[in-house]
């Protein structure tokens, strides 16, 4: 998290304010369209980090209020060493305006706060690692029940052909008992059904 270039961030939210409005409503539309807002809900809902996020940025308040109160800084200058704080797991390493807690309260919020930027990025990075296996499993059961039904209809298909062939060999049969009938007596007739039945027998 140390080597995100926030200074730049920051220099491009103030460019943003005087902006056209109506360009990041098309950015956000965009965004909306490629399907990146239902990956970012599947991801926030994977494993509760939605309900970690509001827990850290809850507690980010109040550690500021505190080092803000306990050690007599700015409450922003005290929101932005709390966020440098959880982000990079020590303090004042990348803002210009280091704070040194002298107080035990002080202290102790700094401690919380480094447990909570590791706390936080191993959920994240685990939900990611999460989201993206279990996508990868939809898609490789995708395919095996697309096999299983092409195996299936390849199936269908030959006992449709069976069938037909059964079929024809019946209308046969029928033909040829039908000749017999038409080419002998019936009293030949009589004997070649005995003659069959024997055989049965």
């Amino acid at each position: 998290m140390a080597i995100i270039p926030v200074g730049i961030a920051f220099n491009w939210m103030k460019f943003a304010q005087l902006g056209d409005i109506g360009l990041y409503f098309r950015l956000l539309r965009l965004i909306r369209l490629a399907g990146l807002v239902g990956m970012l809900k599947d991801i926030l809902h994977t494993h509760g980090i939605l309900y970690v996020i509001y827990f850290s940025i809850a507690f980010l308040m109040l550690g500021s209020v505190a080092i803000s109160i306990t050690e007599h800084v700015s409450l922003d200058q005290a929101f932005w060493w709390a966020i440098t704080t959880a982000s990079t797991v020590g303090y004042g390493d990348i803002s210009r305006h280091t704070i040194s807690p002298q107080s035990l309260l002080g202290k102790l919020v700094i401690l919380a706060m480094i447990l909570i930027g590791v706390g936080v990025m191993g959920i994240v990075t685990s939900s990611l690692t999460a989201y993206l296996m279990r996508r990868n499993e939809g898609k490789v059961s995708i395919k095996d029940k697309d096999a299983e039904l092409t195996l299936i209809l390849d199936k269908l298909d030959r006992l449709e052909q069976q069938n037909k062939l059964l079929a024809e060999q019946n209308q046969n049969l029928q033909k040829q008992i039908q000749e017999l009938k038409d080419t002998h007596t019936p009293s030949e007739w009589n004997k070649f059904k005995d003659w069959i039945e024997k055989k049965k027998r």
